[in-house]
Formats: C-alpha cells, sequence, structure tokens
C-alpha cells in the first residue's frame, strides 16, 4: 500500500531492463519562434512505419509517444509529389499534429546504416525552447534519436553525425 506522501514520478525509458532517464514531450507551437503553419496530410504511401524496409535517402521523422516512429523520404520534396502551392507535410504531418518524444531528420545509408542525424524541426524545435528541459535530468537528444532509430531497425553507432538545430543560445 503507498504512503500518504506524493511522489513525482517520470516516464522513463528502458534499454533492456536497464531504466534511463526520461524523454521529454514536445509539443508543436508552444513558443513564440515555432512554426504554427498548417502542414498537409500524408498519404499513407508516403509514410515509412517502424519495421518497414527503408532505402538509402534523407529522411524527416517523429517517434510518437507510443514509441512508434514515422519518417518520410525528403525525395518526395523535390520529385513534384507535392502541390507547389500548398503547405507541404512535414513533421506534425507525420505526428497527427500530437505531441512527440522527438521529431527531426537521418541520412540513412546502405544496409541501414545512419550517417547523420538531426534534431531539425521548425514545428517542434526539440532541445531549444523548453525551459523545463535539459540533458541532465532527461534523456539527451541525440541519445533519444538514435534510440528511436534503432528501434525503426537501423543502426545508429559511433561513427553516425549528430547535427544539433538551432544552436542553443
Amino acid at each position: 500500500m503507498a504512503g500518504t506522501i506524493p511522489v513525482l514520478v517520470h516516464n522513463t525509458c528502458t534499454a533492456g531492463d536497464e531504466p534511463t532517464q526520461p524523454t521529454h514531450v514536445w509539443r508543436p507551437g508552444r513558443h513564440p519562434n515555432i512554426d504554427t503553419s498548417a502542414q498537409d496530410p500524408l498519404a499513407e504511401h508516403q509514410i515509412v512505419r517502424s519495421g518497414e524496409g527503408i532505402e538509402a535517402g534523407t529522411y524527416i521523422f517523429v517517434q510518437k509517444l507510443d514509441g512508434s516512429v514515422s519518417a518520410m523520404n525528403e525525395s518526395l520534396y523535390e520529385g513534384g509529389a507535392f502541390d507547389p502551392e500548398a503547405d507541404w507535410p512535414g513533421h506534425t504531418s507525420l505526428a497527427d499534429h500530437e505531441p512527440v518524444l522527438f521529431a527531426g531528420g537521418f541520412t540513412v545509408g546502405a544496409e541501414g546504416r545512419v550517417l547523420e542525424m538531426t534534431n531539425g524541426s521548425g514545428h517542434y524545435l526539440p532541445g531549444s525552447y523548453a525551459p523545463a528541459y535539459n540533458e541532465v535530468d532527461y534523456m539527451p537528444l541525440r541519445d533519444v534519436a538514435a534510440r528511436a532509430l534503432q528501434g525503426f531497425g537501423l543502426t545508429v553507432d559511433e561513427g553516425t553525425v549528430w547535427y544539433a538545430w538551432p544552436v542553443r543560445n
């Protein structure tokens, strides 16, 4: 039976049976510098989901609160898949405009090895604005991205380059 003393409990991630630091939840439109423009939805065939094969290329992605990862190949921007007069899809499209554990991008090479990854997202800005976020109390963003992409079936190793975006002041 629990006592009468209130206790703050964080949602923590685990690596196997090892508890790790909690992850921060990022919400779109919660800071004056965040892009709040509407983003168009993506067609189902344009979304790559956890567990599906992925070809070499550059992608944007989100990790939703349930831990699932959705990605979109950036070549769709250049290939004429979207109406040039519309608000192109992006991170909020992948997340159904809901809060996320991570939003950013990655480049994957042959055999599913992640070459580089970033927290670049104008609609979520992970790591750049939340006064409560810090990498002492919360899992560092690079680790959140790496764990999400590894769960997506990709290889992230010490050779994977991390680009923090935007640079915090």
